[in-house]
């Protein structure tokens, strides 16, 4: 942020924060409303898609490089990030409040500090590279 702020580009920073607010607050209203829905299957659906995921588009925005500009491709491996960690997100959300106990309680919340953490980062780090890569070619 500190870097941002050097830089001028203080709306990164106000973007970044103010969006993983606003998913976060869409995604633990769902999984607090939608109590009685049991997404256990979704974790197992994100645990073999991650690996897949990665080697797809390592296959894919590796060997076409001369084809897909750098900036695009981190902007994909941003997004899909940010995707995967929101899934993530709302896994755990729902967990903390249908599964644990009270004493599980203080470890649910660190696991959800985390992944909200994870969002901010990948979309801190999607809005930089498309904020950065338009400033590159309007140079």
């Amino acid at each position: 942020c500190a870097v941002l702020h050097a830089a001028d580009l203080d709306e990164i920073v106000l973007l970044s924060t103010g969006m993983p607010a606003i998913v976060f607050a869409n995604l633990a209203a769902y999984a607090w409303l939608t109590q009685d829905k049991d997404f256990s299957y979704f974790r197992a659906f994100l645990s073999c898609s991650v690996p897949i995921t990665i080697c797809v588009s390592a296959l894919l925005f590796g060997l076409s490089g001369e084809i897909f500009h750098w900036d695009l491709r981190e902007l994909a491996y941003a997004s899909g990030a940010a995707l995967f960690v929101c899934a993530y997100l709302l896994l755990e959300t729902e967990r903390a409040t249908t599964i644990c106990s009270v004493d599980d309680y203080v470890l649910a919340v660190v696991h959800i500090y985390v992944h909200i953490l994870e969002v901010v980062y990948w979309i801190i780090n999607t809005i930089f590279k498309t904020i950065a890569g338009a400033l590159c070619t309007n140079k």
